[in-house]
């Protein structure tokens, strides 16, 4: 088996690869069929960061909504 720190010398955007990896766990554990062949003794969590890692387990980012302007105007703010 490979060590994990193996895993994250491909991971561009490690954020993006934990919730990845942790979602698919989460798959897993409720009984997903693993994407990748399995050695016997391998945990869910290491199987899940190598489906992610191989391009097996796809995402979409959603498109950036627009942010919204505030006006000085619309702003009431007291202080006490």
């Amino acid at each position: 088996m490979e060590s994990l720190h193996v895993f994250y010398e491909d991971v561009e955007n490690m954020y993006m690869f934990i919730t990845l990896a942790a979602q698919r766990v989460e798959q897993i554990y409720r009984g997903a069929r693993p994407r990748v062949k399995v050695a016997p003794d391998e945990k869910p969590t290491v199987v899940a960061m190598r489906e992610v890692l191989s391009g097996k387990v796809r995402y979409e980012t959603p498109p950036s909504l627009p942010r919204p302007i505030m006006k000085e105007q619309s702003m009431n703010v007291s202080f006490m």
